[in-house]
């Protein structure tokens, strides 16, 4: 999977992770980490995603969803980009899908398999924050008004 960027701070990264349970990630700009960086899914993790790859019905997807003509009604500007590549066997796919096209029924099924890439993956320990500071953390002060 790879995700591009946008006009602000977007992260730009690729996962990768093989059947036998290699993750390698590759951050580029707006993460925490950028570089390569390795992890390791297991077996029944690596099983996760194979069956939401299945339920999505990844093979039968377009390539693209990003213009009119691919379905989409209406468009958010400045907005990243998600591919995503599933090797099975012989046969790989290559879906693009740009979050600021609205309209195609299997865009909230291209978001939910983004995420548990990035869920099993563990793609947050590298991400972090997108590069942005962390948030304050919540604040319970009492405030008090004077007269």
């Amino acid at each position: 999977m790879h995700r591009s960027g946008c006009f602000g701070f977007c992260p730009i990264d690729e996962v990768e992770v093989t059947e036998q349970g290699a993750v390698t990630f590759s951050g580029h700009r707006f993460v925490e980490k950028t570089g390569k960086h390795h992890g390791k899914v297991t077996p029944s993790q690596f099983q996760q995603l194979a069956v939401r790859v299945k339920q999505v019905g990844f093979f039968k997807l377009q390539d693209r969803y990003r213009y009119e003509q691919d379905g989409c009604t209406t468009w958010a500007t400045d907005n990243p980009t998600v591919d995503i590549i599933v090797t099975r066997g012989s046969k790989k796919k290559h879906v693009s899908y740009y979050y600021g096209c609205k309209g195609p029924s299997v865009a909230k099924q291209i978001v939910a398999l983004s995420k548990a890439i990035d869920k099993v993956t563990g793609t947050s320990a590298w991400i972090g924050n997108g590069g942005l500071p962390a948030p304050p953390p919540n604040s319970s002060v009492k405030r008090t008004q004077t007269r």
